[in-house]
């Protein structure tokens, strides 16, 4: 990473405090943020989707088997909108 780069990770409550004291001894900023998903709350949005109203602008679909270069395509930040990665052919 450089100098104002951002990057997100995902990790359970243990691994908070192990990343914010890695971030701080790189002299990175790190905010951290703890969620618990509510049923109701993925149900009701499960429901939007089905509902089509929800809309995800899908730029490019790329077969697992093709993760880098997909990666190297939104480090490049050209793109409109969301680089999926497939995981299961179809």
């Amino acid at each position: 990473m450089v100098n104002g780069d951002r990057c997100s990770i995902v990790v359970d409550k243990i691994s908070v405090l192990s990343l914010s004291t890695m971030a701080a001894q790189r002299n990175l900023r790190c905010a951290t943020m703890i969620v618990q998903p509510k049923a109701s709350l993925l149900s009701e949005i499960a429901n939007s989707i089905d509902r089509g109203q929800v809309k995800i602008d899908i730029g490019r679909v790329f077969p697992l088997a093709e993760a880098r270069q997909a990666q190297e395509l939104s480090q490049q930040g050209h793109t409109r909108g969301k680089i999926v990665l497939q995981a299961i052919a179809q």
